[in-house]
């Protein structure tokens, strides 16, 4: 099914910032609101003063928590987030900004289309490819245990996939393997066609060993985007540790990091949950306006797309990746940071060309007009119904992420908001 083909960077895009240079490029009434505040604030005028917030959402934190951005600030970042989700007829989006200990939550929109139950901290959202970032955490903790190594071959754990024997972990975590995408329109049909259905992991797995041929490209010639690589690598996970990846993710990161809304489940149908957000698919082809709910996103995506969260507890957990450590130790650390560009070369340190290293992306900041040194780390994730950022710009160690429950031209360019966001709080020197 050609007409799906975004799907083929099913759960995120191959680099990021490919879907930010193209976002900055087609929407460029987002890039003028940019240049809009700036002239504002150059006014003298302070932005979002006199502005109510929205009935539709509400800004939600601890006043503890405000001290970066004062009640004009919120008031700003609240109608901002309000008028993006009803400018993309998106039903609800939620962020959170976070910078140090502060960290502000901002809700809006309802539960569903037909809802009049508005979002708020319990809403929960698929997260989509942005599991690969907690993948590759965990992959990394297994490795500071001496339990594996990320340079070795596969072979030494699923020997049942000789064919891709030769690909390292470090190769399926930085997209250079090569393996063959279970991913493809074909799978995507069945997503829609018949979402409850159970699939297990061989099963997953199968779909791309099996294909001919079941590798696009020599380990480690190449950077491409596929999500079997991570379907490996929770596999491989569950063989070192001898527990499920369900278990693994509870005790090694949500239960350390009290992440109350971060959940996964192979055999969860998400529309059985009260405070689940209906998700829904609106790129125009035969499945246009549907509600993906039901679909058993932690069967179809298990370790490479298939938790569930919120932007809250995404915010704290990349907080604990980025800042205090809790997550890895800093030799770890340091490798999930080694990236690789698109002829699957390593990149140097703050290069100013995008890449991707161990189940995170990078991007320079140069690339959209900003006069600082460095860029910013991220991880997209798409679903059928849901998309879902995190972003971290270390020159700031500022961090904002963002759910929304609609795949469609716009959501896909959620990304940008981000970065209007961190634009704005910068030239009102916020952080």
């Amino acid at each position: 099914m050609q007409k799906n083909k975004p799907l083929r960077f099913f759960i995120t895009t191959t680099l990021a910032v490919t879907c930010f240079l193209s976002a900055q490029l087609s929407y460029a009434e987002d890039a003028s609101d940019i240049s809009s505040t700036a002239a504002l604030l150059a006014g003298g005028a302070v932005a979002g003063a006199g502005i109510g917030i929205a009935a539709s959402g509400h800004a939600g934190s601890n006043p503890e928590d405000k001290s970066f951005c004062d009640l004009n600030c919120r008031t700003y970042l609240q109608k901002k987030l309000d008028d993006y989700r009803i400018k993309n007829n998106i039903p609800a989006m939620t962020m959170t900004v976070n910078k140090g200990d502060a960290t502000l939550n901002f809700y809006s929109g309802t539960m569903a289309k037909n809802s009049s139950v508005p979002v708020d901290q319990n809403s929960l959202f698929e997260i989509g490819s942005v599991t690969k970032t907690l993948t590759a955490v965990i992959i990394l903790q297994l490795e500071a245990e001496s339990k594996l190594n990320i340079e070795d071959k596969i072979s030494k754990y699923l020997p049942e996939y000789s064919g891709w024997g030769n690909i390292t972990i470090k190769q399926l975590l930085n997209m250079t393997g090569g393996a063959y995408d279970y991913s493809d329109d074909a799978f995507v049909d069945k997503m829609f066609t018949n979402p409850e259905h159970i699939l297990s992991w061989k099963e997953v797995l199968d779909r791309a060993y099996y294909h001919i041929p079941n590798t696009d490209f020599a380990p480690g010639t190449k950077l491409e985007y596929s999500n079997t690589n991570y379907t490996l690598a929770g596999l491989i996970i569950e063989r070192v540790t001898h527990k499920t990846f369900k278990e693994n993710l509870e005790t090694r990161i949500s239960r350390p990091l009290g992440l109350k809304h971060t959940l996964y489940d192979p055999n969860l149908i998400p529309s059985h949950l009260s405070n689940m957000v209906h998700g829904y698919w609106e790129i125009p082809d035969s499945y246009y306006n549907t509600d993906t709910t039901n679909q058993a996103v932690g069967s179809f995506c298990n370790s490479g797309g298939g938790v569930i969260s919120t932007a809250e507890d995404t915010a704290k957990w990349t907080r604990a990746l980025f800042s205090t450590h809790r997550l890895l130790p800093e030799k770890q650390f340091q490798e999930m940071k080694i990236l690789v560009g698109a002829d699957g070369a390593p990149l140097p340190p703050d290069p100013q060309t995008p890449g991707f290293s161990l189940g995170m992306e990078w991007y320079p900041l140069r690339a959209f007009g900003f006069d600082l040194p460095g860029g910013a780390w991220d991880k997209g994730g798409q679903t059928m119904g849901y998309v879902h950022y995190w972003q971290y710009f270390p020159e700031r160690d500022f961090i904002i992420t963002t759910a929304t429950d609609v795949v469609s031209d716009a959501s896909l360019r959620n990304a940008y908001f981000g970065i209007e966001v961190f634009n704005y709080l910068l030239i009102t020197r916020k952080i």
